[in-house]
């Protein structure tokens, strides 16, 4: 509920101001008025400034509002381990390779130009699904894959964390 509250207050945000789009252009328009031009340009820079602000802190909130998301999926996919749905996860910084949190994964080994391969506590099946994500875009390059370890291969820019989450299908 928390986060529906959030949204409406963010799309209230950016549906106010039709008519400050009409009034900066008129101000900016003064601003080619030769002697007090420079009074009505600095109006229109200080207003677009006010503006971009607004538009800054929504954006924060949105990013706050996903990461929040990201940890509650989070929490909900470590609950189904114990259905014995996921066969390993490791959530890590991909940059130093410091891992956060893992279950069934033994360590991570850096093959140097952002090459690492994710190696696991135990055999896991030949049939899974591998889920990724980060705090910000991860790319990848390719992926090799066995029942003890998994090789990966990224692209910059790198995000702050990246987890890794294996499904069993059997």
């Amino acid at each position: 509920m928390k986060s529906e509250a959030q949204f409406e207050f963010l799309k209230s945000l950016l549906s106010t101001g039709k008519h400050n789009k009409i009034y900066r252009f008129l101000i900016s328009a003064l601003g080619s008025t030769p002697y007090i031009g420079g009074v009505f340009g600095g109006i229109s820079a200080l207003w677009s400034e006010s503006e971009q602000e607004k538009q800054n802190a929504i954006y924060e909130s949105i990013f706050k509002i996903t990461d929040e998301k990201v940890i509650e999926i989070e929490k909900i996919l470590l609950n189904l381990n114990r259905k014995n749905w996921i066969a390993a996860f490791i959530k890590f910084n991909p940059i130093n390779f410091n891992i956060i949190d893992s279950s069934n994964v033994s360590s991570i080994t850096d093959h140097g130009n952002l090459n690492f391969s994710i190696n696991f506590e135990n055999e896991i099946n030949d049939t899974f699904v591998l889920q990724y994500y980060g705090n910000k875009e991860v790319k990848i390059n390719f992926i090799i894959e066995s029942n003890r370890k998994i090789q990966v291969s990224l692209i910059e820019p790198l995000p702050d964390i990246i987890a890794f989450i294996f499904f069993n299908l059997k």
